[in-house]
């Protein structure tokens, strides 16, 4: 899992310092023997302002969608590649 700003003493921070904080994971689940879901989380650690939503919605989003499942989509190929080749060497 990858986190960003999430310290130990969330309590200690100001609510400025809050803005920031959030997670990122990528969760593989196990389907059944060769097959794996992974899956995507990602969580903010607050409560957006309206400006903020529309904002994300225009400006980021859209290119933040596109960008995470080309990721998805080449870690998958990449997984499905080295599956084959493991499983040419058996």
């Amino acid at each position: 899992m990858w986190r960003q700003g999430w310290p130990e003493d969330v309590e200690k921070l100001s609510s400025s310092d809050t803005q920031s904080r959030g997670t990122w994971a990528f969760v593989p689940e196990e389907i059944d023997k060769g097959t794996t879901r992974l899956i995507l989380r990602e969580r903010g650690g607050h409560k957006p302002r309206m400006r903020d939503v529309i904002f994300n919605y225009l400006f980021i989003e859209r290119q933040h969608f596109i960008m995470e499942r080309r990721m998805l989509k080449g870690i998958k190929e990449r997984a499905e590649i080295a599956a084959a080749d493991q499983d040419s060497k058996a």
